[in-house]
């Protein structure tokens, strides 16, 4: 077990760069209409939108999530002006916008062999990039189209 941890990579890899190796994997796969712990998949039957704004300018290039173990996870990125909208399970969420970091890394090892961290984001703090140290919650209504607008400070 030893010899697997010091030849493992994963554990060298900065914590940004796996941020953006996340997101990008996320980004691949999907987040919208995200499965239950049970295996089965809740049903899409309300509408959520809103704003969110740091320090009062809109953030972008980031995506929020919605999570409840119960009923699933939804995501979608955050447009220009902040706004986002997207169809999800009614429900109790907790909330987290992630920054994302596209076009902006370059992803080159630089001549030491070093991969160069991602550039900081102070727009989004630290403590509401994870649903379990986000302050943020929304109670989604069904059949409703539900607003929860965010200024995070």
């Amino acid at each position: 077990m030893k010899r697997i941890r010091e030849s493992c990579v994963v554990g060298k890899i900065p914590h940004c760069l796996s941020v953006a190796i996340a997101f990008a994997l996320v980004s691949a796969v999907g987040c919208g209409g995200g499965g239950s712990t049970e295996g089965t998949q809740a049903k899409t039957t309300a509408k959520l939108s809103g704003t969110v704004m740091s320090k009062g300018k809109p953030v972008e290039n980031a995506l929020i999530n919605f999570e409840n173990p119960a009923v699933g996870a939804w995501g979608t990125k955050l447009e220009a002006g902040g706004k986002y909208s997207l169809d999800i399970a009614p429900g109790e969420f907790k909330v987290s916008i992630v920054p994302s970091f596209e076009a902006q890394v370059d992803m080159s090892m630089s001549s030491d062999g070093q991969i160069p961290e991602a550039p900081k984001r102070d727009d989004v703090p630290e403590k509401f990039r994870v649903a379990g140290t986000s302050e943020l919650s929304v109670s989604v209504k069904d059949g409703e189209e539900n607003t929860f607008d965010v200024d995070l400070k």
